[in-house]
């Protein structure tokens, strides 16, 4: 067993037979992990010979530290908050390994939601024993945009608070159409069925990711006339 970082070793081959002579191969250029080394003996006729083979085992990197760490092409350590926009479901974590030999693994990173999610970096050191885990804190920021583009009740856009007529007494609910600013909001719309004579008040809430909400009111008037 060899210290870290061995890449050659001194070897010195007495023969029994001083007139033997031996070829070394190996013992140079030595890697990580386990090296073979033979030494081929030939006795002073010239035809026996003999094979002497030793394993050198240099030993494996502990080392688990990270060259690079980036979430987003932004530096980061260990511990980091990282915060997102609203609905992203990844994060590009970029993780090098000081030693090359030691592996890396990235996890949490494509399953986010919104709040709070947990991102690990798991260094597995070269000696496959040593491990280290760094982890990343990255908070998904809620929607909270509960605005309206378009609201279409009975065919005609109209804006909030306004007053549609119509001279059909025998309508007895009317379509509503709205088309919210963020397309992930959830629409409720109550007062367009069951209608009744006279003014019907529409009601539009507009409710938020983040669960802040919005209501927009439309009076349909049911055998209204203009100018009434």
């Amino acid at each position: 067993e060899l210290p870290l970082g061995t890449t050659s070793v001194e070897l010195v081959v007495v023969a029994n037979d001083e007139g033997a002579t031996f070829e070394i191969d190996g013992g140079t250029d030595l890697q990580p992990g386990e090296n073979t080394l033979t030494v081929n003996v030939t006795a002073a006729d010239g035809e026996t010979t003999a094979e002497y083979v030793v394993t050198l085992f240099v030993l494996l990197s502990d080392d688990t530290s990270l060259s690079l760490f980036q979430a987003n092409g932004v530096d980061v350590e260990d511990g980091s908050d990282v915060e997102l926009p609203p609905y992203s479901t990844d994060i590009a974590i970029d993780a090098v390994a000081t030693n090359e030999d030691a592996t890396v693994e990235v996890t949490g990173a494509d399953s986010l939601v919104a709040g709070e999610n947990l991102v690990e970096v798991t260094v597995t050191a070269a000696d496959g024993e040593t491990v280290q885990v760094y982890g990343l804190f990255v908070y998904v920021l809620f929607a909270t945009e509960t605005g309206v583009s378009e609201i279409i009740v009975n065919g005609v856009s109209v804006q909030d608070g306004e007053v549609v007529l119509t001279t059909d007494l025998e309508l007895t609910e009317v379509d509503v159409e709205v088309i919210a600013v963020d397309e992930n909001a959830t629409v409720e719309i109550s007062g367009n069925t069951e209608l009744v004579k006279g003014d019907n008040e529409i009601t539009i809430t507009v409710t938020a990711q983040s669960g802040d909400y919005a209501e927009y009111k439309v009076i349909f008037r049911l055998g209204g006339l203009e100018g009434n």
